[in-house]
């Protein structure tokens, strides 16, 4: 069931403009980024939209960090920070047998809020 969940959570978030999936999971591992689309533009499937230009890997990175900062802060959600191809990123981990997508989703969602807010 988490492998399912996991797995469907990456078919939502490939579709969303403001999230950078990084893989597809294989596991129930799922690496994903927060775009904040206030600072990076309208969505990041606009071809005028162009990551590197308009913003450092750095800033990308910072933001990532706070979102994990503030997520774990608050201690109701538990998510992790990894570097990949040296990037900072946000990685789901599920290895609980009753996590289910709308879990999953809604620790997404908390990401969101959070770069919404910063």
């Amino acid at each position: 069931a988490p492998l399912a969940a996991i797995r469907s959570l990456a078919n939502y978030l490939q579709k969303q403009p403001d999230i950078e999936l990084l893989h597809q999971p294989d596991t129930g591992i799922l690496c994903f980024r927060v775009l904040s689309l206030a600072q990076f533009g309208k969505s990041r499937f606009d071809p005028r939209f162009d990551l590197p230009n308009r913003t450092t890997g750095e800033a990308l990175d910072a933001l990532q960090r706070q979102i994990y900062d503030r997520l774990m802060s608050a201690g109701e959600r538990s998510i992790s920070i990894t570097k990949l191809g040296g990037r900072q990123v946000l990685r789901l981990v599920v290895v609980a047998p009753h996590t289910t997508y709308d879990d999953l989703r809604e620790t997404v969602d908390e990401c969101r809020r959070i770069a919404g807010a910063l």
